[in-house]
């Protein structure tokens, strides 16, 4: 069984080979034939197609035409042997073949008689008009080199999928049965087939030919319009025809605007109740599009028209002009092309939305059971006037390229003729305008989308721009309420109010800052589900813990359990003063001087002690002991002398709810001592340096039980040995080494 496949597989590979290295050679039919071994290449038959068989077809124009009248008489012969279906398929594939072989003559002939490119010759000296022609077919040229180009790639691919359809349709020839007339149509398709790739690969060599000639003029007309440019001359009559032409524009300029007012006001009027008044309201819509046209067109003409007035007094050396007015002129010409050319492409996209309506009213009204007259008649001067108006759209682009060629020689005139240092500066103003047009250009293409809404680099920039400006905004205010804190530093309540209200306002003008950024670029908040739920999904899992802090921190704020200025103590026995409750974590600086980052989720959730949350003051409890038989009142006058005389204590007039401001507890009879505690009212200034105040009475209470004879005892033991001294007789010390 292996070797049977094995023998079929090398049978098709054979026979796949004979068919398939068919050499198209495509668009080599101008080739001439060298020597007798193309002579003797026999006529390829349909049924046998053999390697290379197009060269037979790969003669000059005269043998060609030979070859094809001799295969179109053999080919005819060898259809009589086909079923009629066979036949009707094979004498169309054969009359294709005739056509394209002989449209391939055809372009071979066409390609010897091609024309070469006509030498333009320059002349000694250019009117301003003259240069402008010279611009114009530059223009056109140049556009025209753009769409062949275009028309080449598109002719490739096309050639290039041809090619590929064709080595798939050759594969299936050599599966099909020797001698059937299956094969022999489809021999003939593939013929026809590769006739027409020859056809077109010719047709792109001329085109390719076309392009490099058209090439090669436009350079011409490059060189020309540059000398030209430097050979202009006027005349003081050109002047004076510009001035009288210039007049009468004007005049016609403002018999334009007169008759849009009217045309406008025209519009006002029309009622729209059933489809002919509908019809021609859009009518006299087009109307009003086509005058708008017109107006601007005239607009543009007069611009040149001053162009080439500033032009020429810059050629004259005689006639004076002002570098004020046509700095002006420049200026209004470049805002006059900016609109036109927006306007324009308003106008072009009404005027095809416009033919678009029309033909589907039209269809619409041949398919009526009952044809409306007066509105066909309506459609159709619609249509007319649609097209009229693209037309003059047309010559309105022509206009818009003759101001701007002018405006760029009158501006380049104006450097030079301003000397060199300002030709210098005004050369860099112009390179810095064209590369910031090109950022805004570059700006305004969208980058991606959220959402239906495209975003774009000047989008962005303006989001980044408001949110720096809010964050601005939320600093200075924030260094405003820091300010009237410090005033009034006094009152620890009224510092903290102003950092609660601080930081509020910084989040709130920031989440302002970033609604208007986001809907400065046009961004709808009602199409952010998604985002919504994307963000939800990282908050669940990488951001839970910090928008846990940053929600703990806003309940830190709001509840005012915790403010700056407050002396707090934690579970870990981290004790200090708060300084700052930021976004994510709560600044805490302790008696040492040191920074402790607490996130604010352990506040919240956490045991924490608030030592000011509501009185400036305190109690503390100062242990200390005494020998047992000391004199109990002596002990305590000692040590309420020693209390009064530590500056943290507060005054009689300051004690809480009336009670005595300084205490002695005798609070445990101890091993080696009477124990004791000073309970004491500290003031505010002594509630945030705990160690300090400690120390400092502990101080005092050394000092005065000094001072007054009382003993203060330390830890002692008895310690009563009963066994253990006995000596033994081989051991005369062995105590001592115990």
């Amino acid at each position: 069984m292996f070797f049977k496949v094995l023998i079929a597989c090398s049978l098709l590979i054979l026979s796949t080979g004979v068919y398939c290295q068919s050499d198209l050679n495509i668009g080599s039919h101008q080739a001439t034939v060298k020597n007798s071994a193309k002579d003797e290449i026999t006529l390829p038959m349909p049924g046998a197609l053999i390697s290379k068989w197009w060269d037979y077809f790969n003669v000059d124009d005269k043998t060609l035409l030979q070859r094809i009248h001799k295969a179109k008489q053999q080919y005819a012969a060898q259809l009589n042997s086909l079923t009629k279906p066979q036949q009707q398929s094979a004498q169309q594939y054969l009359d294709r073949l005739i056509k394209n072989l002989l449209t391939l003559n055809k372009l071979a002939l066409k390609a010897k008689k091609s024309p070469k490119v006509s030498v333009i010759s320059a002349k000694d000296s250019y009117s301003i008009d003259e240069w402008l022609d010279i611009s114009d077919q530059l223009r056109v040229q140049q556009s025209e080199f753009i769409d062949n180009q275009n028309h080449i790639d598109t002719q490739i691919s096309a050639l290039q999928e041809a090619e590929s359809q064709l080595d798939i349709k050759q594969l299936e020839y050599a599966k099909m049965t020797a001698g059937s007339g299956e094969k022999l149509v489809f021999g003939l398709r593939i013929m026809f087939d590769h006739s027409a790739i020859a056809v077109s690969a010719e047709r792109l060599k001329l085109s390719k030919n076309t392009l490099k000639k058209q090439s090669k003029r436009i350079n011409k007309l490059i060189e020309l319009n540059k000398l030209a440019s430097t050979r202009l001359q006027v005349s003081s009559q050109y002047l004076v025809q510009l001035n009288v032409r210039i007049v009468q524009l004007q005049q016609q300029l403002t018999q334009k605007q007169q008759a849009l007012h009217t045309k406008l006001a025209d519009s006002m009027g029309i009622i729209e109740n059933s489809p002919t008044s509908s019809s021609q309201a859009r009518m006299h819509d087009q109307e009003v599009i086509k005058l708008m046209i017109r107006q601007n067109a005239l607009s543009l003409e007069l611009a040149s028209l001053q162009a080439k007035k500033d032009l020429a007094s810059l050629l004259s050396a005689t006639d004076k002009h002002r570098n004020d007015d046509i700095q002006k002129h420049l200026q209004h010409w470049q805002d006059l092309m900016t609109a036109s050319r927006e306007k324009s492409l308003i106008w072009y996209k009404d005027s095809v939305n416009e033919l678009t309506r029309i033909q589907d009213e039209i269809l619409q009204q041949k398919n009526a059971n009952k044809a409306n007259i007066n509105l066909q008649k309506s459609l159709a001067q619609r249509q007319q006037l649609t097209q009229g108006s693209l037309v003059e759209l047309r010559h309105l682009d022509i206009r818009q390229n003759t101001l701007d060629a002018l405006s760029q020689e009158v501006d380049k005139r104006f450097l030079l003729h301003s000397g060199k240092l300002a030709y210098l500066l005004g050369w860099s103003s112009s390179q810095a305008e064209d590369f910031l047009d090109g950022m805004i250009s570059w700006a305004k293409l969208p980058l991606f989308s959220i959402g239906s809404t495209p975003v774009t680099a000047a989008g962005l920039a303006r989001v980044v721009l408001i949110i720096a400006i809010a964050g601005l905004l939320s600093s200075l205010l924030r260094r405003s309420m820091d300010r009237l804190a410090e005033r009034i530093e006094a009152n620890d309540k009224g510092v903290s109010v102003f950092y609660t209200v601080g930081r509020l306002m910084h989040y709130v003008i920031l989440l302002l800052g970033i609604i208007i950024a986001l809907s400065s670029i046009g961004l709808d908040f009602s199409s952010l589900t998604l985002v919504a739920g994307a963000l939800s999904v990282g908050i669940g899992f990488g951001l839970q813990s910090i928008v846990n802090n940053f929600v703990s921190g806003l309940i830190l704020l709001f509840e005012g359990t915790i403010k700056v200025g407050d002396f707090i103590e934690l579970d870990s026995n981290v004790m200090g003063t708060v300084r700052e409750i930021n976004v994510r974590n709560t600044q805490v600086n302790t008696p040492d001087n040191v920074d402790v980052i607490v996130p604010n989720s352990l506040l919240v959730s956490g045991k924490v002690t608030n030592w000011t949350l509501r009185e400036e003051n305190r109690r503390i409890h100062v242990p200390f002991g005494v020998a047992y038989g000391s004199d109990k009142e002596l002990v305590k006058k000692a040590v309420l002398e020693a209390a009064s005389r530590v500056p943290y204590t507060c005054k009689p007039r300051h004690r809480h709810k009336n009670r005595d401001a300084i205490q002695c507890w005798l609070v445990k009879f101890g091993d080696s001592s009477l124990d004791f505690e000073l309970v004491v009212w500290i003031n505010r200034e002594a509630v945030r340096k705990p160690p300090m105040v400690y120390a400092a009475y502990l101080w005092e209470i050394e000092s005065s039980l000094r001072e007054y004879g009382i003993e203060i005892p330390f830890p002692q033991r008895d310690l009563h040995l009963r066994s253990g001294f006995e000596k033994k007789p081989y051991e005369p010390s062995s105590l001592m080494y115990k």
